[in-house]
């Protein structure tokens, strides 16, 4: 057994051969058990059409949906201030 054939070699190609999620899958809801098209949850701010259940919506998401136009400035944070 060679262990460079047999370890090395698959996990640099699982990390080679990473694929970007497609778009069209499917999202199970916690609730009701359905399964949802993710592009109808965006368009419906994320909550299951049938079941009514509020899935959990990202930073950037939330930003977008309660701006107008999800136009905003990101500040930058204030320093801590050290400890005497």
């Amino acid at each position: 057994m060679n262990w460079i054939n047999n370890v090395v070699r698959p996990r640099i190609r699982s990390l080679l051969n990473k694929r970007e999620t497609p778009e069209n899958y499917w999202i199970k809801c916690p609730e009701s058990g359905e399964l949802v098209y993710y592009k109808d949850l965006e368009e419906n701010q994320w909550v299951v059409p049938n079941s009514g259940h509020h899935m959990k919506v990202k930073a950037h998401d939330r930003l977008r949906l309660f701006l107008d136009d999800g136009v905003y400035d990101l500040l930058p944070s204030p320093r801590s201030r050290p400890t005497r």
